[in-house]
């Protein structure tokens, strides 16, 4: 099994260090393994679309709580989700602009923190400027999932390697697992549960992107069976929404089905920060990676595609059942997705990252 990261260190809050001191670099790239540094730590994060706003809450996240240097850009326009963006770098301006401040801010980075692909073209036209950098490469999915061994020169570069899910854990060998920051409590001020009868109609909520890769189609189905086995059930399901409107969504629900393969991601743990239990089912292999990441207290509630709906009925039916799954959920998110502990094993993990020996650049 792969190893969750390094040991934690502790997080101080400290008075923000600017990125963009005058710092002379070397001329020869080699020398940078060497190179002490007489500022705090700076790093630039970049993905196309600040998927599932992780990179903007690690930046957010490190500048709060450490004294080190932490940009979030984002080079393409928001997914379904229509992410916040931390910055977003205007590529169309005929004169490059954005783009050439980006340029800057990687040149003058330690640590260069890219999500899921290798296809930028500052890997290719800064390639003399990153050599010797740290690089890490953090992967969400399907980049990593398809193609698994396609990404083994990742570490042969000297590149260390972060995922955010579990189940990516066994997808290869050198990888950390990066729990995805929750903003805890943006979610439990502003998104109060509904005040609603316990013994009403069920509300089973799903959000999802591809269909194929959760299956929707199963869910859906399911969701409308369990109404005959009790209690009524009432499906919502959701997609193309903005942030903070699939939140609100979530807050109405009294269950949430996450997912029937591939998983859990991000709004299962949105839903266990407001106390919603969450459904999902995986295969014995996926749940021990999970079990090795949160410990013998799993707060997911595993079913199958044989005894899906009748677990739904029983959730139904029984809301102390609800309210004490989703209480357990809530407290396990609550310690190992807060922004503070997901700075800390990040940081741990940007400190033990050696320099790479390669960058790595692919046309796509």
């Amino acid at each position: 099994m792969a190893e969750d990261g390094a040991k934690l260190v502790g997080v101080e809050t400290m008075t923000h260090v600017p990125l963009l001191d005058e710092v002379e670099a070397p001329e020869d790239p080699t020398f940078r393994e060497e190179l002490t540094y007489d500022h705090p730590p700076r790093v630039v994060n970049v993905s196309t679309r600040n998927i599932c706003e992780i990179p903007s809450q690690l930046a957010q996240g490190f500048l709060d709580n450490t004294d080190w240097s932490y940009w979030a850009l984002s080079t393409w326009e928001a997914s379904w989700l229509h992410e916040r963006m931390w910055w977003q770098v205007d590529y169309k301006d005929a004169e490059r602009r954005e783009e050439k401040m980006m340029d800057e801010l990687i040149r003058q980075a330690d640590i260069i923190h890219l999500n899921g692909y290798h296809t930028w073209s500052f890997l290719r036209d800064l390639k003399d400027d990153l050599l010797g950098k740290k690089m890490v490469i953090h992967h969400h999915g399907v980049e990593l999932r398809d193609d698994p061994r396609g990404h083994h020169e990742e570490t042969l570069a000297g590149y260390t390697r972060v995922v955010s899910t579990p189940d990516l854990l066994l997808c290869d060998r050198n990888l950390h697992w990066l729990p995805s920051p929750v903003p805890i409590a943006e979610i439990q001020q502003n998104y109060p549960l509904w005040d609603k009868d316990p013994h009403g109609p069920c509300i089973v909520g799903h959000a999802y992107t591809v269909k194929e890769n959760k299956g929707t189609d199963f869910i859906e189905k399911a969701i409308n069976d369990a109404t005959g086995v009790g209690t009524p059930v009432w499906p919502v399901l959701w997609h193309g929404v903005q942030k903070r409107q699939s939140i609100w969504l979530l807050s109405q629900c009294d269950v949430y089905f996450a997912t029937m393969k591939h998983g859990p991601g991000l709004a299962s743990y949105e839903a266990m920060a407001l106390g919603i239990p969450v459904v999902l089912s995986c295969t014995a292999n996926e749940r021990a990676a999970q079990q090795e990441c949160y410990g013998d207290d799993l707060p997911f509630i595993y079913v199958t595609e044989e005894d899906a709906v009748e677990k739904l009925g029983e959730l139904a039916s029984d809301p102390d059942m609800r309210l004490e799954r989703g209480m357990h959920g809530r407290e396990v998110m609550t310690r190992h997705h807060n922004i503070v502990s997901v700075v800390e094993r990040m940081k741990s993990i940007y400190e033990e990252a050696q320099p790479c020996q390669r960058v790595i650049h692919r046309s796509g």
